[in-house]
Formats: structure tokens, C-alpha cells, sequence
């Protein structure tokens, strides 16, 4: 996938983007012990999720990259550095340009004539440092569309910083660090425009561009201004500030973001561009847990629809070869990024987990070939340390609500407004050998119950292990040279249990049942409740005087296994196997005569021979 190349749609399907927000629905769900709750936090309902709002001074001094070591914003404000001649401050204590006014008082009708000054005390501020040269510069982008209805996939915001590297007419999505949407005035719905466009810019980046991890931005309404931050975590947003005169605010936002390196931009240091040929390709470094590295190039995407959320796990799954000496090896192997929990055991660990079991229980001829296998997982490591959310630092300030917002309705559902701590995440990767198709992209019924037959056997190492995999799924079953194998272990337990065991205790203090929740024992309901057509019995394990953790056993697994059948076999348009006239014919006996079908379901071997 090009990072300098952004999605093509038709042109009258850009001209509303709204539209393809309102399609979105957005759920979070957070838990965690109650904190002490601030005046700050307010959350901001945006297009692409619900931002957090904190206090201005700690989203400067938590979330911002620190200033430079030889850089003292109060020695330079003592000098007067920033209010000499053609500085950005003037002898009045306001920003230069707007006296008391601000950007609705500037003639014209422009948005970026009347952000003009702002745009020139950037530079004069990032002019007055002597020394260090500037990561970034800022732009206003005089070509842009200033309503958010005609906003569309390569529209750039109002303004932006860049790298300086970048040629001014040649910018792209890539090279973009920081968004900066305007509005000459403040009222709620300019508010709201801004609101709009800002999650349109950021959802652009970090859908489009692999290597952002997280992105900044600022909106601005008259002199009223906020800052943003969002990663794959969350989104905050600092309290309104007037930048004509909170100018302090304004430096050190100006000030951290010029100077702070690319990887506190929201760079991948471990990833780089490779441009070959006109097609942009990537090469990606990959750490064990025992430091060991190897790179890996990419060749092709092969799924990426989890990163298309701005908030979440951010999944791809690429299609790559090993490098070794700059060299590219034979036979494509599939790397897979995200972002986890970092409190949550990793899946190449769980994977090696599992497998040993299966080895220490003697079920290795059984399993031989049923699941995919990895070559190197760990941990991103960016200057020396973990890659975490940034903003994973100011988590005892995040307010936590259990929400769910439709942009259909316009509404926010808060169950929780009460502040809470979240789980911090960190960057993945995992290396598998085989690069397999899912069996949600196969149409051949042949192929997919051979497949499913396979991963039976697959399945059946696991639980005879003691383990169970607890996500399967068309995407989670790969092909890999004709044989079904199982993929994504992340989910798989061990012993069963679904929640931390607790012995079942009954309050009245009699002996708990031995049977599963949901499973009365033999005798324990009365014949005439037994009445199919009657009303269902409430066995006892149901009843609110038991306390017992829900079990995860083998036969979840096998009936999402057969749920999977019966989603190909009645839900799927399948290829002709042999030749369309016996295939109508069979379809005809299954789905529209009801003993075929029952005999289908119920007599062993009936469907297969008939197939």
C-alpha cells in the first residue's frame, strides 16, 4: 500500500464526506477504578470518537514533546527575545497584528487572510531560537476548502506543519505533523466545524499513513484555541485558551512542536519508505523480546481494515520478504502489527504456550501442519524504550465513559461520567511463517470443508491440551497450501476458565451444583416443565444465589465451528464444483425441502456423500 497515495473515490461520493461519517458508529468501553474527578473534564463528542478534556497547562507539560534541553521558554520571555523588532509579542502583552480584536475583526473574507498573523508569528517564533535548525514548518494553506461539506480524501486542512524537508508544492498527507483548522468566528456551530474537519484531517493520517502513531492538531475559532492529541487509545483535547494574549501557551505549543523530533511527531523510527519503481513499499524492523532484530520489506498489504478506525488496535497484516545484508530472501512470509494491551500476554507467547502443551500432551501428530507458525514477535521499541501510547502518562485524568455514539442520531449515550484510569497500550508485531487465505475469501464448498475438517483436528490437540481458542472465525482459519490452518491465538486459555475461578457459593450456604451454569441436574425439573411448548424452566445455577465464573469449554469452540458451516453452507454464494445443473439441484434438496435438510443435519455422513 502506497503511503503517497490516498483512497480514490468517485468524485460525487467525496463531494458530501459527511456522509461517510455518518456510517460510522463509534463504541468505547472503559473500566477502572474511580478517581477524583476535575472541572477539566468534559468530553467532546467528534467525528471519529470522544475526546477527553484536560487542563491546557498539563496537556503542555504531559502530552506536548518536552522542549529542547538548551531551549528555556521563561529566559527567553526575560529577554524579551520574542518582543524585539518584527518579534511575535507586542509592548501591550498581545500577540502582534490583532490589538484586542482578533481574526474576526481582519477585512476579507478569506479564512487564511484572517489567520494571516498567526501565521506570521509562528515563524517569527520559530525564527527567534538561535541554534538548533526547526523539525518543522508551518503553512497556511491557501488552496483548501474551508467547510467541512467539501471536504474530501486529498483535501488538506486550513493550515498544517511540515517537515521542513518538504517542498511547499509537493505535500503530502505523509509529511503532514500537525493539522490546524480555522473558523473567523466562535459560535457553537463554527465550534462544531472545526470540530468536523479536524477528525476528518486526522483520520486521513493515521488511516492513510503506516507510519504515524499518533498525530497533533489545533482548531482555532476568533482567538479562542484548542489543542489536540489523538492515538490508537484515545483523544484528548486541552481546555479553550485565547492565543492573543495567552501568548505563553502559544510559544511553548509552537516551540515544542518545531523542535521535537520525528519519532515524538508521531513517526515510526522502525519503519521506513522504500520507493521503487513509482510504488512506495516499506521496510519494517522487528524485535524479539532477547533483543534479536530482523527487517522485513513489504510486498503488498493484505489486510488493513483495522486501521481504519482512528481509535482501537490500528490491525495490519502485511505480505513481506526478510532482508538480510539489504538483500531480499525468497518466499513471502506475513507480518502483523497492532496495538495491545500491555497488560495482556502477547500472541506469539501465547502461541508458543499452546504449542508446547500440545507437544507435552503427545497430540504433535494430530496437530502437525493445523496451525500457523511464528518466526519472531515482540514489542516496537522506539529511542531505546517500548512503544506506548504517549498520553498513557495522564491516564489518572481521563474521564471514563461507557458510551456509544451514533452520528446518525447525533447522540451520546454516558453511562460511567466518572473518571477512571484505562490500559495503557503498546506497539506489536508478530512474524508468521506462512502467508495463507482466509477462508472468508474462499467460495469453493470443497475447499471449505476441508479446511474446516482440518482445523477440527487442529482443534482437537488444543483441547485435549487443555486449551481453547475462543475466537474462531472465516478470517482466523488460513489456507495455507490446501490445508486448513488455525490462526490467531491470542484469545486461546488455558484450564477453561473465562474469568478468575472462584468456588461457586451458594448464600443460603448449601453444597453448589457440580453440573455447568445453564445445566439443571438429571431430576431437578418437574416432567410437565419439560413441555417444548411450554414455558422455559429456570434451573437453579441461574438463580442470582450462585456465584459462578462463566466456564469457556471445548464446546464453545465447536459450535462456532459449526455456526461457520452453516454460514457457508446457507449464507454464501459458492462456486459451481461440478456443473451448475446438479449444483441447483442439490441446493434445491437442501434449502427447500425441509426432510432433505433435516437428514442434512441430523444422519452422519448424509451431507457429505450428497456433496
Amino acid at each position: 500500500m502506497a503511503a503517497r497515495k490516498v483512497n480514490r473515490y468517485s468524485e460525487a461520493a467525496l463531494q458530501k464526506s459527511s456522509v461517510i461519517f455518518a456510517l460510522m458508529h463509534y463504541t468505547v468501553k472503559m473500566d477502572a477504578p474511580r478517581v477524583r474527578p476535575t472541572d477539566a473534564s468534559r468530553p467532546v463528542a467528534t467525528l471519529i470518537g470522544q475526546a477527553y478534556c484536560i487542563p491546557t497547562r498539563d496537556f503542555l507539560s504531559r502530552v506536548l514533546p518536552p522542549l529542547p534541553l538548551d531551549l528555556n521558554l521563561d529566559d527567553l520571555l526575560e529577554k524579551g527575545a520574542f518582543s524585539r523588532r518584527n518579534g511575535a509579542i507586542t509592548k501591550h502583552g498581545r500577540l502582534w497584528g490583532y490589538g484586542g480584536k482578533g481574526p474576526a475583526g481582519v477585512d476579507g473574507e478569506s479564512v487564511t487572510d484572517a489567520f494571516a498573523h498567526l501565521s506570521r508569528n509562528i515563524h517569527s517564533i520559530v525564527k527567534t531560537v538561535k541554534g538548533p535548525r526547526s523539525t518543522l514548518t508551518f503553512y497556511n494553506n491557501k488552496e483548501g476548502k474551508a467547510n467541512f461539506v467539501q471536504r474530501t480524501t486529498t483535501t488538506l486542512p486550513d493550515a498544517f506543519f511540515v517537515l521542513t524537508t518538504c517542498m511547499p508544492n509537493s505535500i503530502h498527507w505523509t509529511d503532514i505533523a500537525v493539522f490546524c483548522e480555522y473558523r473567523k468566528k466562535s459560535s457553537k456551530e463554527d465550534i462544531q466545524e472545526n470540530i468536523n474537519k479536524m477528525s476528518c484531517s486526522l483520520l486521513n493520517r493515521m488511516r492513510n499513513n503506516p507510519r504515524c502513531r499518533f498525530a497533533f492538531a489545533f482548531t482555532a475559532e476568533d482567538k479562542n484555541m484548542k489543542l489536540w492529541y489523538c492515538d490508537r487509545q484515545q483523544i484528548v483535547v486541552s481546555e479553550t485558551f485565547n492565543f492573543v494574549k495567552d501568548y505563553r501557551t502559544l510559544l511553548q505549543f509552537v516551540l515544542s512542536i518545531s523542535f521535537a523530533q520525528q519519532h515524538q511527531l508521531g513517526w515510526d523510527p522502525t519503519m521506513s519508505i522504500v520507493e521503487r519503481g513509482g510504488h512506495v513499499q516499506y521496510d519494517i524492523t522487528v524485535r524479539s523480546r532477547d533483543a534479536k532484530a530482523m527487517v522485513f520489506r513489504t510486498i503488498g498489504i493484505l489486510s488493513d481494515s483495522g486501521a481504519r478506525m482512528v481509535v482501537g488496535r490500528a490491525t495490519r497484516v502485511w505480505k513481506v520478504v526478510q532482508l538480510i545484508d539489504g538483500v531480499e530472501t525468497e518466499g513471502p512470509v506475513a507480518l502483523k502489527e497492532a496495538w495491545v494491551d500491555s497488560a495482556r500476554e502477547r500472541e506469539g507467547e501465547v502461541h508458543s504456550r499452546v504449542m508446547q502443551s500440545i507437544y507435552e500432551s503427545e497430540q504433535c501428530q494430530e496437530a502437525n501442519d493445523r496451525f500457523i507458525t511464528v518466526l519472531i514477535h515482540g514489542d516496537v521499541h522506539v529511542a531505546d524504550s517500548r512503544d506506548h501510547a504517549p498520553t498513557a502518562v495522564y491516564k489518572d485524568a481521563v474521564p471514563s465513559a461507557h458510551f456509544t455514539r451514533s452520528l446518525n442520531s447525533g447522540s451520546v449515550h454516558t453511562v460511567s461520567p466518572h473518571l477512571t484510569t484505562i490500559p495503557s497500550q503498546v506497539h506489536y508485531r508478530i512474524v508468521y511463517n506462512e502467508v495463507g487465505e482466509p477462508l472468508s475469501a474462499v467460495s469453493s464448498l470443497e475447499i471449505v470443508f476441508q479446511a474446516l475438517e482440518d482445523v477440527l483436528q487442529g482443534l482437537n490437540a488444543m483441547h485435549m491440551s487443555g486449551w481453547v481458542h475462543r475466537d474462531l472465525s472465516p478470517g482466523n482459519i488460513l489456507i495455507v497450501n490446501g490445508t486448513g490452518r488455525l490462526a490467531d491465538l491470542e484469545g486461546a486459555l488455558n484450564g477453561y476458565l473465562f474469568c478468575p475461578e472462584r468456588k461457586a457459593t451458594r448464600r443460603s450456604e448449601e453444597p453448589p451444583l457440580e453440573s455447568f451454569p445453564g445445566s439443571p441436574e438429571p431430576g431437578q425439573l418437574e416432567p410437565e416443565r419439560l413441555d417444548p411448548d411450554g414455558p422455559r424452566p429456570r434451573c437453579e445455577a441461574e438463580s442470582p444465589l450462585y456465584d459462578e465464573p462463566l466456564r469457556y469449554n471445548p464446546l464453545h469452540d465447536q459450535e462456532s465451528l459449526w455456526w461457520i458451516t452453516v454460514y457457508f453452507t446457507l449464507n454464501r454464494k459458492t462456486d459451481v464444483v461440478v456443473d451448475r445443473e446438479a449444483e441447483s439441484k442439490l441446493a434445491g434438496e437442501f434449502f427447500y425441502d425441509y426432510r432433505n435438510r433435516q437428514d442434512a443435519l441430523t444422519t452422519p455422513d448424509y451431507f457429505s456423500d450428497k456433496l
